[in-house]
C-alpha cells in the first residue's frame, strides 16, 4: 500500500508520466506501472533538496513525521505560528500541544484489530 502512494505522489509531483500523455488519469490507469515513464534522475535531485538539509534520509523522514503530526495540532512550534520548512528539520523547536497527551491515551481497538487480521492473513498464507 505504500509503494502504491509513493508511486501516486511520484506521478502527481510532476516525476512520471503516463505514455498516453494525459494528466487527468483514473485509478485504473495507475495498476500497470509499465505505462508510465520515471524521470528517476529528477526524484533523486529532489530528494536530496529534502535529505541534505536534513542530514540523512532518516532525519528527512523524521521532518516527514514531524509534518504530519505538526498538521494534526498534536505538535506546535515553540516560538513560530507558522514554522518555515527548515524549522520543521529541527525536532527540538516544537512541543506537544494539550491534545499529545490525550491523543497517546485513546484507544487503539481499531488498530489493534487490523494489526491482528493482517497478523492473522500472513499466517495462513
Amino acid at each position: 500500500m505504500l509503494d502504491d502512494l509513493r508511486f501516486l505522489d511520484i506521478w502527481s509531483w510532476g516525476f512520471s508520466r503516463h505514455n498516453s500523455g494525459e494528466t487527468n488519469l483514473s485509478g485504473e490507469a495507475f495498476k500497470n506501472r509499465e505505462e508510465f515513464v520515471f524521470d528517476g534522475p529528477a526524484y533523486a535531485a529532489f530528494l536530496n533538496t529534502v535529505t541534505e538539509p536534513a542530514g540523512s534520509l532518516q532525519g528527512a523522514f523524521q521532518a516527514a513525521v514531524r509534518i504530519c503530526v505538526l498538521m494534526s495540532g498534536l505538535l506546535r512550534h515553540a516560538e513560530k505560528d507558522n514554522p518555515a520548512f527548515d524549522d520543521v528539520l529541527r525536532s527540538s523547536d516544537f512541543v506537544e500541544t494539550e491534545a499529545y497527551p490525550a491523543w497517546l491515551a485513546s484507544p487503539t481497538d481499531d488498530l489493534d484489530a487490523l494489526d491482528q487480521a493482517i497478523q492473522a492473513q500472513r499466517q495462513a498464507g
